[in-house]
């Protein structure tokens, strides 16, 4: 890998993960030039789907993956130590993302400096047809996953904040916003898959 990149996109997978592949493919997919990002998947060692994945895209983009322990500060610090990117963005390891969603907070957030994150809206999607189901907005339901947010700011709260952050997704994201604002794209660039179709009424 080079020695640095405009953007570390992050993937948590504890174990084994069926929808990987595609959650990599649309990461490897960005519009956003390839050498100027790069993909970083951690994992515990007990899926062989990370090596297939690792083998399939790792030589011909920036896809790395990382053995760690699956606890929350383990999983935060190797992020932190192992990542190159000014930018870091969280991907579920069942979910996937828009070709340009990356290109888009990466524009946001050089053009606006007073912001320390960005987020954008997402579809919910039939987690084996890709099928839209509803639309979140992130102002209303803010998640960790899908947000852009400057490394350093990430830095600077794990010696400040009093306590070890970790690795706990809804905390890391109202412990992030509480310390900068964040921006918000108005544009469902993400995908969460979900299981079932929400049920109506």
């Amino acid at each position: 890998m080079q020695a640095f990149h405009d953007v570390s996109i992050v993937i948590v997978s504890p174990g084994p993960h069926p929808y990987l592949e595609r959650c990599v493919r649309s990461c490897v997919a960005q519009t956003y030039p390839g050498r100027s990002y790069e993909i970083l998947i951690l994992h515990d060692g007990k899926s062989l789907t990370v090596e297939d994945v690792i083998a399939n895209y790792g030589k011909r983009r920036e896809v790395a993956s990382h053995l760690t322990e699956m606890t929350p500060a383990a999983i935060l610090t190797t992020v932190l130590r192992n990542t190159t990117g000014r930018f870091l963005v969280f991907v579920d390891p069942d979910d996937f993302i828009s070709d340009y969603m990356i290109l888009f907070q990466t524009v946001f957030l050089y053009d606006n400096a007073g912001c320390g994150g960005v987020s954008v809206d997402r579809w919910l999607v039939e987690a084996d047809t890709d099928r839209k189901i509803a639309r979140e907005a992130a102002q209303e339901k803010p998640l960790l996953a899908g947000t852009m947010f400057r490394k350093d700011l990430l830095v600077k709260l794990t010696r400040s904040e009093g306590v070890q952050l970790g690795y706990d997704p809804a905390r890391l994201r109202e412990i992030l916003a509480r310390n900068s604002a964040v921006g918000h794209l108005p544009v469902a660039f993400y995908r969460k898959s979900v299981l079932r179709a929400p049920a109506s009424g």
